[in-house]
């Protein structure tokens, strides 16, 4: 139900996944952009929630499916593990 916040099932120590960010952003109808997809999320997790985050730095695009949105989340998690690398 949209404003509920679905706390019990938030990953916390394990890693973030793509499944774990499709799953919050379950019932939500493409194409959107990535700041609707952001609200849409904002309205389902608590704020400082780790998948909320990696959503808010998915790449600045149009969403056409969730398949698009596990694409996004894939490329961000590989940009970070080569900064990682590069420091």
């Amino acid at each position: 139900m949209p404003g509920e916040r679905d706390v019990e099932n938030e990953p916390t120590a394990r890693a973030l996944s793509a499944a774990d960010v499709e799953k919050a952003l379950a019932g939500i109808d493409f194409p959107k952009s990535r700041d609707e997809v952001v609200d849409y999320a904002a309205e389902r997790l608590p704020p400082d929630s780790p998948v909320l985050d990696a959503i808010r730095r998915l790449p600045d695009q149009t969403y056409r499916t969730a398949s698009d949105v596990a694409q996004g989340f894939g490329e961000e998690k590989q940009e970070e593990r080569a900064e990682r690398k590069g420091r």
